[in-house]
């Protein structure tokens, strides 16, 4: 749940973006990006500290460079779908899938 979400504010289809960087997040690396906690307000100023990458799974800077922008705070920062589509078009024409 994005921020916006959490702290009642108004919110747009970034939220969306955000919920997705969560779950990549958590496929890569069996993992959330920040702590867990059962307390909303020290979760939301967790999430206003940037998240680090595990150390020991090696990650692509381009990766890395768009889960940053999928887990902005401030939406307005934060990538849209259509720039989180274009990365990942790219990236997989570069990569050998086959």
């Amino acid at each position: 749940m994005s921020p916006q979400i959490i702290m009642g504010d108004p919110y747009t289809i970034k939220c969306d973006v955000w919920s997705l960087g969560v779950v990549f997040y958590k496929v890569l690396y069996n993992l959330y990006p920040w702590q867990k906690t059962d307390n909303i307000m020290v979760l939301v100023e967790r999430m206003k500290k940037p998240f680090d990458f595990p150390p020991n799974i090696e990650t692509s800077e381009w990766l890395k460079h768009l889960l940053r922008g999928m887990l902005t705070i401030d939406e307005g920062k934060r990538c849209s779908i259509k720039e989180v589509l274009e990365v990942l078009q790219k990236e997989s024409k570069e990569m050998d899938l086959e």
